[in-house]
């Protein structure tokens, strides 16, 4: 009994995800969005229609016909828009015609207007061309929770949350992956002629070469209004990441790298190198289901759905997997209160409804997140996730963009590929604190913290490691 009790200990327990700040408001099976997409066409446009076609009919004997005709095309219009989709179909129609009436292809005279970067500046600041913009960029030091004890981990996730809690402003945390190529290096080191050097060579061969080496950077992005507002911000997160215990290292340039913030915004947007002149892609090619930038193609995936229950470090499979994507988190801070009224009328839906095993689960769950509310030990926030997919050619695209859904299905998660939208997903993938696309999620402190950026199962030791491959990734 004590050995059960003491494994019991040794387990982590899940998080519930809660779902009731992202539920919509309802009357009675309808949310109230579509209740005034079909209501208001048929009470306002209706009537205007039927008027319309009766007048236009009268003078050719057709005048009932045709006005039943243009009364029902209005509600019609409006029982489409009201069907259940997400995003939404207006969404849908309005993202086709932006992509319809824009150009499909950005050359370097509009880049700048796109990308709206003014200069990456050798001080570590990134001015953007709007009004007085500005962001700050630091690179994140990473911890290996695969091999720590359970109490490890929830130090780990209890340092995040306070940093999370303590949040004025949004934030975007960015896992840049890259592959690695060491066939180069492998040659250098057989080239030394030892049978030391020969034989680390022919292991390297062996584990190594073509298994896809994945090197990762985790980035936190700032931004603020001016740069006065940008260097109080800066204090307080370089501050606060200390307290969690990941010592931030900012982006700026130094005596052993010039054009430091240059070089990686640079990478992030296209495979060119830097030109000295402009930030972004030579040629930006927009395709309904991709963008190319440079030749290489690009595409969004999007969390749509969360898992119902996370554990501590439940998205490593993709943040610290095989797979080479970049994987982008946008934070943004809630109203506390405005969360507590938004739940209290859920509450009162609930308590209205039909009883049922759910809404009693439903009721139980939203009171807890309530009360944790209302007493500080939570904290909303309205989080979006982006898996940003990089391939030369089609196939290539399409195979990462399968293995990436399945993770995510396999994890308990649902993703979307946004259609029209992948010139603003490459936007709001790439480290300049803008959310373009804005597929938000609202989220407790404990369920955004388990998704910990900053875990690597890389071992780190003074001096350099041993080279080997692990249990999960290629490292």
């Amino acid at each position: 009994m004590a050995d059960h009790s003491e494994a019991e200990g040794l387990i982590e327990p899940e998080h519930v995800v809660p779902t009731h700040l992202n539920t919509p408001d309802r009357v009675g099976p309808l949310t109230v969005r579509q209740l005034n997409m079909l209501l208001g066409p048929t009470l306002f446009a209706s009537p205007g229609g039927w008027a319309l076609g009766h007048q236009v009919g009268a003078g050719i004997g057709v005048g009932g016909e045709l006005g039943v005709a243009a009364a029902a095309v209005p509600i019609l219009f409006g029982a489409a828009a009201a069907l259940p989709l997400e995003p939404p179909i207006e969404h849908g129609l309005r993202k086709l015609l932006e992509y319809r009436v824009r150009p499909r292809t950005i050359g370097t005279a509009q880049m700048a207007a796109f990308t709206r970067i003014k200069e990456a500046g050798t001080d570590g600041v990134l001015r953007m061309s709007w009004k007085r913009e500005c962001r700050a960029v630091w690179r994140l030091p990473t911890t290996n929770l695969r091999l720590a004890h359970t109490l490890q981990k929830q130090t780990a996730v209890r340092r995040w949350a306070r940093f999370l809690d303590g949040l004025t402003c949004s934030v975007q945390i960015m896992v840049r992956a890259t592959p690695v190529g060491i066939a180069q290096v492998v040659g250098q080191i057989a080239n030394r002629g030892t049978p030391q050097a020969e034989a680390l060579a022919a292991f390297l061969r062996a584990h190594a070469i073509g298994t896809g080496l994945v090197q990762r950077e985790r980035y936190l992005v700032v931004g603020a209004e001016d740069e006065d507002q940008l260097a109080d911000r800066a204090r307080s997160i370089e501050d606060s990441l200390n307290r969690a215990g990941l010592p931030p290292q900012r982006i700026q340039d130094d005596p052993g790298h010039q054009h430091a913030m240059h070089d990686l915004i640079q990478a992030c947007w296209s495979p060119r190198p830097h030109s000295a002149t402009t930030i972004g892609p030579n040629v930006l090619r927009i395709e309904p289901q991709l963008v190319n930038a440079d030749g290489q193609n690009c595409r969004t995936v999007v969390l749509s759905a969360w898992p119902r229950a996370v554990h501590t470090d439940w998205l490593a499979p993709l943040l610290d997997g095989p797979l080479p994507i970049d994987i982008t988190v946008h934070i943004e801070p809630q109203d506390s209160e405005r969360m507590c009224s938004r739940l209290d009328t859920k509450l009162r839906q609930y308590h209205s409804s039909p009883p049922s095993a759910a809404r009693d689960t439903a009721i139980e769950d939203a009171e807890l997140l309530r009360r944790a509310l209302e007493r500080r030990r939570e904290h909303a926030f309205s989080v979006s996730v982006y898996f940003l997919i990089r391939a030369v050619t089609t196939k290539e695209l399409e195979d990462r963009t399968k293995r990436v859904r399945q993770i995510v299905r396999e994890l308990g998660g649902k993703t979307q590929v946004p259609r029209w939208e992948h010139a603003a997903g490459l936007a709001s993938s790439v480290p300049i604190a803008e959310d373009r696309l804005r597929r938000r999620t609202v989220l407790d402190t404990s369920s955004l913290a388990r998704t910990y950026p900053a875990s690597s199962s890389t071992l780190v030791l003074a001096g350099g490691v041993p080279w080997g491959v692990t249990a999960h990734t290629q490292v």
